[in-house]
């Protein structure tokens, strides 16, 4: 088995990681680490992965979003008082989104 890193957002838990066994018989994947994360199928002592939490994966950070996975950019930190966390796009737009480090915004992909 191999694991993938989860760090929890959602629901104010401020980065908290859980760590997401995938079994060597399943693929590597963005959808795996959000299946195997659920409490259903591999019980932990905390919640399960949840829109707005954040998977490391390939060296990279992905949003669980409503409706897939959006990329994020290393240095970025969840607004973790905003409810809708993982619901909504960055700056009103349904996209993926990166930070550009020289102005704190967020951009298009």
């Amino acid at each position: 088995m191999v694991f993938i890193e989860v760090e929890l957002w959602a629901f104010r838990d401020a980065g908290k990681i859980r760590k997401v066994w995938i079994p060597n018989d399943q693929k590597l994947s963005l959808a795996n680490a959000y299946h195997f994360g659920q409490n259903d199928f591999q019980p932990q002592a905390m919640r399960s992965v949840s829109c707005g939490d954040i998977i490391r994966f390939n060296g990279k950070r992905y949003m669980v979003w409503s409706i897939g996975f959006r990329r994020v950019p290393l240095d970025f930190t969840p607004d973790t008082n905003d409810p809708m966390l993982g619901y909504h796009s960055f700056g009103g737009k349904f996209t993926h989104a990166t930070k550009n480090t020289t102005d704190n915004s967020l951009s298009n992909v």
